[in-house]
């Protein structure tokens, strides 16, 4: 099974990612756009064997600012998907009710799924990926995924805001104070940061 996911991994992916601008390293592909980083990592299940292979595709945006407010610290070398703010599980983008979608090869329907996977990619993953281009396009990731209807306004203000676009950010991150459920330490902070960037924040809400 090691020789189909490489055949996956190299004949179906890597010549796609890298015809839209992505480099890769190891499993993991990475496109850098003006304001953020975006990956696209293939994640294997530690229970694979000789007849079974268990897979899942993820995609984050990465920005520094952004693991900076979340995590209070510089960000790490090397960035795969689990350290995005913003992240999409497969079934968000294939839009499959359910956001973990695996993709699971075994003898018996290996070119079913390779080509199920060849389709994904061309017409769900290639697609998207497409799109995300500017800050803005990061607001898909609410969309998608409910889990960051929210926290999506809040990074996506910020990241207007530095960029020098305090109009568009104030509305995004007052919107987020008005409807999410926030910890206080994101409180202090989100007042922290805009008292920084110079930005009006609804005090009603803080």
């Amino acid at each position: 099974m090691k020789e189909v996911f490489n055949l996956i991994l190299f004949d179906l992916i890597k010549p796609r990612l890298k015809d839209i601008g992505f480099k890769v390293s190891g499993n993991t592909f990475r496109r850098q756009e003006n304001d953020f980083l975006i990956i696209f990592d293939i994640w294997k299940s530690s229970w694979n064997n000789a007849n079974e292979i268990l897979f899942w595709f993820e995609t984050g945006v990465f920005r520094d600012s952004f693991y900076n407010f979340i995590f209070q610290e510089s960000p790490p070398k090397t960035i795969r998907t689990n350290q995005c703010s913003m992240r999409l599980q497969a079934g968000s983008i294939l839009r499959k009710g359910v956001p973990g979608y695996n993709y699971c090869i075994m003898e018996k329907n290996m070119k079913t799924m390779i080509n199920e996977i060849a389709n994904d990619l061309d017409n769900s993953f290639i697609p998207f990926l497409m799109k995300l281009k500017k800050i803005e396009d990061i607001l898909i990731f609410g969309e998608l995924d409910p889990v960051f209807c929210d926290k999506t306004k809040l990074f996506v203000g910020f990241g207007l805001a530095e960029n020098g676009e305090k109009g568009k950010a104030e509305t995004l991150i007052n919107e987020y104070l008005q409807a999410a459920h926030y910890p206080l330490s994101w409180l202090q902070r989100i007042k922290s940061k805009s008292k920084s960037l110079n930005l009006n924040i609804n005090r009603n809400n803080t």
